[in-house]
């Protein structure tokens, strides 16, 4: 993936050491989408869709009437909120992310 300012670049593969390799507008590295355009606005969507997966693998536990609160508590601070939060220190915020 090639980052550039300018908006009118064509994506061509790249080859280095005889070895192709594909352009891409966006990948998954560690866990994070990077993009092109460096924007976090589809991460934090994958983020929460993320979460919510957590929530509902996670469902009868929460629902389940032998664990007390602050064993629900523990699981939420344990499990759901990190898969949610993953990566945030390292978000470049801007206005537009800020605002919706």
């Amino acid at each position: 993936m090639q980052l550039t300012r300018k908006t009118n670049i064509i994506k061509q593969d790249s080859e280095v050491e005889g070895k192709s390799y594909e352009a891409v507008n966006q990948f998954i590295y560690l866990g994070s989408q990077i993009n092109n355009k460096n924007s976090i606005q589809e991460e934090i969507r994958l983020r929460i869709q993320a979460g919510n997966r957590s929530l509902f693998a996670n469902k009868k536990l929460l629902n389940n009437k032998d664990f007390n609160a602050a064993s629900k508590l523990q699981l939420y601070e344990s499990i759901i909120r990190p898969t949610v939060t993953y990566g945030c220190e390292t978000w470049a915020m801007t206005i537009t992310e800020l605002c919706t």
